[in-house]
Parts: structure tokens; sequence; C-alpha cells
């Protein structure tokens, strides 16, 4: 299948976005993708996703990347193209076999989202160790398919060394059969790996854009949902900064001796039934790279905004209240985690917050939250808090429009820690505030003078 062709139209498309459209693409974790068949995992939000995800990945590895896709969505020039690209439908009958014989071979990488779905709400708990995601009927624990295709594919490898090992001609060709491999490709001897891919978009924001008015021209009748999702994407791919970071490599030979030693107790051998190993290994490996997927989230001003509206208890806080919540939970932030923080809560940034009568950032997540009727602001620079407006529960498909500050909110309810300081902090009282702000300053100075 050589679809390099098409792999350069998309190329294109991306960059389209990212000069006429002024988004930019920002990546790290470069230096993670291996030189190994590698399965990617990626968290969920947007369909643009499906093109600038392999694309990078085709740039920096010129291999290409292929990735399954909801059947509903291979309809007409739109299926064909998708094809081209390598992208194969969820109801392709021999969907596991294809991809499991790409990632034995080397012949390509793949994409694979376990949330099983654009989560729009980023929705995300979790319950008994395993992650929870919301879906638009319910509830329900990510998918361990991309678990299951990675530890298979390193015992089917093992299994393919002992045939080649033995010079067992009808295994091999059953084998290669079997997983649509061709006999003359060149067989990657290298352990499968897995890296747990995270995208950022900042800032989001609901609202008319040129992108929605074009397909309006188009299209005489558009749904609900498909407004929705021209809303908040064609802002997305306009205005925002798309963040994706690569995690790191995890590697399914290194992965099986830990995970069956810690389990088992025994040393990782050809003796134990493949089943077992595969029960054994599937729901701690997708905990791993979700863990990393989501711990990876580029944290920014309008999460910390956000977090900070959604636990203060009060229906009234003045801006400099406000400004003083901030800049303690930005300080928190750089103290005591180790998240990937933007460059817009940075420390000097956030010293600035506490000076400056007016904050771009702020007034911009400040205008939003007005614009979505959770806040007013009235002439002595108080804010009212609307708190059933902010806390009304939204459906699945609308609550990125009607209520985008509880989805920023739930991208980083799973960092415990900064949610529980944040909660602390919002029920002090301004002097007691002023204090603790009083307190971190001295120290960010004698640190400064310090270091001098």
């Amino acid at each position: 299948m050589d679809n390099s062709i098409v792999y350069q139209s998309s190329s294109m498309f991306v960059r389209l976005l990212q000069g006429l459209m002024n988004t930019k693409v920002h990546v790290t974790g470069l230096e993670n993708i291996p030189k190994n068949t590698t399965l990617f995992v990626s968290n969920h939000f947007t369909r643009t996703e499906t093109f600038i995800i392999p694309n990078v990945i085709y740039k920096r590895t010129d291999k290409i990347v292929r990735s399954l896709a909801n059947y509903k969505i291979f309809t007409s020039s739109f299926g064909t193209y998708l094809r081209k690209l390598g992208t194969i439908s969820t109801k392709e009958n021999n969907r596991n076999n294809i991809i499991l014989g790409d990632l034995v071979s080397g012949k390509h990488n793949w994409l694979i989202y376990p949330e099983g779905h654009m989560v729009k709400s980023k929705k995300i708990t979790k319950v008994n160790m395993n992650y929870v995601v919301q879906s638009s009927s319910s509830e329900r624990e990510i998918h361990t398919g991309s678990a299951l295709l990675a530890i298979k594919s390193e015992l089917l490898r093992n299994e393919l060394k002992e045939l080649l090992k033995l010079k067992d001609e009808d295994g091999l060709k059953k084998f290669y059969k079997h997983y649509e491999i061709n006999h003359e490709d060149d067989l990657i001897d290298l352990p499968t790996a897995v890296v747990p891919v995270t995208l950022t978009y900042i800032p989001i924001r609901p609202g008319e854009n040129t992108i929605a008015k074009i397909a309006l021209r188009f299209i005489d009748k558009l749904s609900n949902k498909l407004k929705e999702e021209l809303e908040i994407e064609g802002n997305i791919l306009l205005h925002s900064e798309i963040n994706i970071h690569f995690g790191k490599a995890i590697f399914m030979d290194e992965f099986l001796k830990r995970s069956y030693r810690n389990s088992l107790g025994l040393p990782f051998g050809g003796y134990i039934q493949p089943n077992i190993i595969v029960d054994q290994g599937r729901f701690e490996l997708t905990r791993v790279f979700m863990d990393e997927i989501y711990r990876n989230i580029l944290v920014h001003f309008d999460h910390v905004v956000a977090t900070i509206l959604f636990n203060y208890p009060y229906e009234i806080i003045t801006k400099t209240h406000l400004k003083l919540l901030i800049y303690m939970a930005i300080n928190f932030l750089h103290s005591k985690t180790e998240s990937r923080l933007h460059d817009n809560i940075s420390e000097e940034r956030s010293f600035l917050l506490l000076l400056e009568d007016e904050h771009d950032y702020l007034e911009n997540i400040l205008s939003l939250a007005h614009s979505l009727g959770v806040i007013s602001k009235s002439r002595d620079e108080k804010i009212h808090i609307h708190q059933k407006q902010l806390h009304k529960s939204h459906s699945f498909h609308n609550i990125r429009t009607h209520n985008t500050l509880a989805v920023i909110k739930n991208e980083v309810m799973l960092m415990d820690n900064f949610v529980e300081y944040v909660k602390k902090m919002c029920i002090l009282d301004i002097k007691t505030l002023r204090e603790n702000v009083d307190f971190t300053l001295d120290n960010a100075t004698c640190s400064l003078l310090d270091k001098e």
C-alpha cells in the first residue's frame, strides 16, 4: 500500500492549519519515539487529531501511521480517502489480525484512542485504580484493546522467531497468511513499543467561526451535534495552540518480564499459556500508559481559573481576591508538582498578575464565563458567581458549548493534590490569604537573592 502521496496531501492540510488558520502546533517529546514498531495511544477530544497526529509522526519517522475510525464515517469519497491513509473501519472483520501483522512485521506503526471516542466533557475519573470515561450514554472503563494488541504482538514476535529458527516453512506460511504479512517484508527484530500521546488545546472557546459559516453554505440543515462540533473545533483550528506531547516509550519485552514477575512471582518464559499472560498484563499496561497520558496534560491559565471558580464556595468574589487565589495556585503548581506547565502561568507572569490592573489571560477567561452566564461583574470589581448555573448539568454533546468552563476544569480534575490545595485556599478569608501570598513572595525574593 503506497499511500505516501496521500500522506503528503494530508501534511499540506496540517500546514494549511498552521499557516492560513493561525493554528500553532507545538510538539514535545519527539525524542521518545523509538525505532521500534510502535503503537501510539492518545487521548481524544476532536476529529482533527485523526489528521494531525499521524502526520507529525510521519514527518518524524517517515513511517505511515495507521489508525481505526468509526465505521459510520466510511462513506463515499471520504471513506476512500481514509482507506488510502491506512485507516480501517472499527467493523473490519480482520482488523485485529491486520494490526498485529503490522506490529509484528514492523510494516506500519499504529495509533489507537483507548478512550474509545471523543470525550467531549473531558470527564475522567478513577475507580479502583482503573480510569473511567464519560460517553454520550453512560460511564465506562477505558478500553484495554490497545494493551491487548501490544502484548499479543510481542508474544507473536517470539512465536515467529521460533518458527524462523526451526525453519518451519508450513508454520511460517500459515503465520504470514493469518496476519497478512508479505514474505518479502523486512521483519524488525525489536520489541513492540507503546508511546503515550497527550493532546492539550489552548484555549477552548465556543462561538461562531469562519469554518462553521462555510459549512452552512454547503449544508442546508446541520444537526445540533454537527453544529456543536463545528463551533468548538472550528475555533480550535482557527485560534488555538495544539500541544502534542509524546511520553516515554514502554517496551513490551521489559514490561512483560516486570509484570509477570510482579504478578506471579516467576520469571517470564515460554511455559505459560499466552492467554494467561494477556489477562495478567492488559489492565496493568492500560493503567500505565493512561497514567502517562493524563499526567502530561499541559496545565495553563484557564485550568487554574476554572478550578478556582468551581471550588469557590461563595456567591461574590472581588477581582483582587481572585488574583490572590490564582497566584497561590500557580505557585503551588511550580513548587509542589511535576506537572507540565504552559508559559502563560510562568512564575514571572503570575507575579505580574498581582501588579497589573488588567491581565489579558484573566480578562479572556472571565469574558468566557460571562458569556456562558456563570458570572456577572459589577462596577466595584465584584464578581458575582452564579453557582446554580456554574454547576448545572449538561448533556455530553452540548457541554462544550453550554459550559466550556466545566470541560476545562475536568481536564485537571485528576490532579488531586492541586484540586485539594485550591479548595483549601478558596475557604480562607482575604486577610489570611494575603498573609499566605506575602509569605510566598518573601520566600521567592529570598530564593532569587540566594541565586545571586
